[in-house]
């Protein structure tokens, strides 16, 4: 089993923003219906925490890709 570098860590996160702005881009009604629906029944509590775990998440993988070595790049 390998490990994962920070750059496959760094792809993985731009494939799924890609395939996020792909549901975004054609499917909108969806999204607009599923996201008012979401918000609507959640607490301001629950979002807060969600944010943190977005951010911590983003922090981690941040690190990561930081700490990994100077000479990878996206095409490696």
């Amino acid at each position: 089993m390998t490990s994962l570098c920070g750059m496959d860590w760094l792809r993985a996160l731009i494939c799924i923003f890609f395939i996020e702005g792909a549901i975004y881009l054609f499917f909108p009604k969806a999204i607009q219906g599923y996201a008012v629906r979401v918000l609507c029944d959640a607490s301001l509590r629950k979002l807060q925490l969600f944010g943190i775990l977005l951010l911590i998440i983003g922090f981690i993988l941040w690190v990561i890709v930081s700490n990994s070595s100077a000479g990878y790049t996206l095409s490696s």
